[in-house]
């Protein structure tokens, strides 16, 4: 069980940084992690909400899933956000550029913006050696 804990330690540590460099290879993985966890709270939630509907007078089931729900779309939406950011850094880009998809993104209101951006920044190989946000990344 120790092992459990040390691990989900290790991939918050990697999801929530924005310093240093992230390869496509570790990139990928880290954001099919945050969406299969984004996925299985949206399915809880997609229950919650069903059982709701029918037993209306869980008044305090009703507020603590709202407030759950809040709570894991802001911390997914900042892990990749955080992931992305060091993305841009292997690519020797600044983090700041992944305003310009979000701002499309809600302008448009289109979620195929973030979707081609993501696929993008998986796709494109990062700068050879050291740039200005560190050494090139290894994956371990």
């Amino acid at each position: 069980m120790k092992d459990f804990w040390v691990d989900c330690e290790k991939f918050l540590k990697d999801v929530y940084n924005v310093k240093g460099r992230l390869s496509a290879e570790k990139y990928n993985q880290l954001a099919a992690k945050v969406f299969v966890i984004w996925l299985t709270f949206t399915v809880c939630d997609l229950v919650t909400l069903n059982f709701l509907e029918y037993h209306p007078e869980y008044i305090l089931l009703d507020s603590m899933h709202l407030a759950i729900k809040i709570l894991y779309m802001g911390l997914s939406w900042v892990g990749m956000i955080c992931i992305v950011i060091r993305r841009q850094h292997d690519r020797d880009r600044s983090g700041w550029r992944i305003l310009i998809p979000i701002i499309i993104g809600l302008m448009t209101n289109l979620l195929l913006v973030w979707l081609l951006y993501t696929y993008i920044l998986s796709t494109r190989e990062g700068t050879d050696g050291k740039n200005k946000y560190g050494d090139k990344p290894t994956d371990d």
